[in-house]
């Protein structure tokens, strides 16, 4: 179902979606942004994008899909730190990670972002003042399906995650 036409400025509208990986070869990923603005999107949320953003060429990729729609727009995003290890650095997979773009004229009203400082990759935040002093804080977080750690892959979003916090408390995990 479509949603009801709304006054962009004075009405946010956030889109959520869990769009299980972004592939570089789906040419839905190009349209993406066009379907948000005939939605009028404001803020669209994406979680387990796959996509490795510590990989710049990955950013500027899909920053670039949002400059054919919107001149204005923020994209926010995090994903695990392995994806700047230099066995991944030049990947563009790496499964896990969120992204929010913030479109148009709510881009003009963003005040601070962010994403998980501990490098999971699990969350990344977006704050947006409105009229009269409000702020609202947006957030877009991934958790990781219920799985056995022995069971996961090695570079499975469930994984990473285990690892990094197994080094964090000071544990190896050979």
């Amino acid at each position: 179902d479509v949603p009801p036409s709304i006054d962009e400025i004075t009405t946010l509208r956030v889109v959520y979606q869990n769009v299980n990986g972004f592939s570089e070869l789906d040419p839905n990923n190009k349209l993406l942004c066009h379907h948000l603005q005939q939605l009028q999107c404001g803020i669209f949320l994406a979680a387990e994008t796959n996509v490795n953003w510590r990989n710049r060429t990955m950013v500027e990729k899909f920053k670039g899909y949002g400059n054919k729609v919107w001149p204005n727009h923020r994209l926010i995003v995090s994903s695990q730190t392995c994806g700047s290890d230099p066995a991944h650095r030049n990947s563009q997979y790496l499964p896990g990670g969120v992204a929010i773009w913030v479109n148009d004229y709510w881009a003009t009203r963003v005040l601070d972002c962010g994403s998980d400082s501990h490098g999971l990759g699990r969350w990344c935040f977006v704050t947006v003042g409105i009229k009269g002093g409000i702020c609202v804080t947006i957030f877009c977080v991934y958790r990781v399906c219920a799985q056995s750690v022995t069971l996961a892959g090695d570079l499975t979003a469930t994984r990473q995650q285990f690892v990094s916090l197994e080094l964090a408390r000071g544990k190896t995990t050979s």
